[in-house]
This record gives C-alpha cells, structure tokens and sequence, in this order.
C-alpha cells in the first residue's frame, strides 16, 4: 500500500479492537518509539495504516491475516 499523507497508526487493545487513531512524523515510522508510547499508553499492540490500511475505531486486527475485520458500523453522515 502506498504511504498515507498523515502517516495514521492504529491502536489496538487486548481485544484487538481498534480504539484510537493517531497521526505521526513519517519519522516515526518503524521506530521503537511508537511501540514504546503504545504500550506506555496501556494499548497492546499499534498497527501502521500505512502498511495495512484505515481501519474504523472499532474495527478488529486480525493478526494471523495481518487484516482489519470491519466490525465498527458503516453508517452514513445525516445533514
């Protein structure tokens, strides 16, 4: 997948739940420090959306398919 402009990382909790986003320096990409803040912030794992794409906060990580699972619901903005 090509690089995001924002460089988004995914935060995963013991579920694998999606339950944050956050936008990063392209720097920051495989770097220890990311995983270090991950884990300091009590996430289990982070997850570049470079790599696999933009989940939903809520969505699952599949970490034997390296995929997202789309479990957050996909509803349309009103007016």
């Amino acid at each position: 997948m090509e690089h995001l402009e924002e460089h988004q990382h995914a935060f995963i909790n013991a579920d694998g739940l999606v339950i944050g986003i956050a936008v990063f320096d392209e720097s920051a990409h495989d770097s220890e420090w990311i995983d270090t803040f991950a884990t300091e912030q009590g996430h289990e794992k982070v997850v570049c959306c470079c790599t696999y794409g933009l989940p939903y906060i809520g969505d699952t990580w599949d970490e034997a398919n390296k995929q997202w699972i789309e479990t957050a619901p996909r509803t349309a903005p009103t007016e």
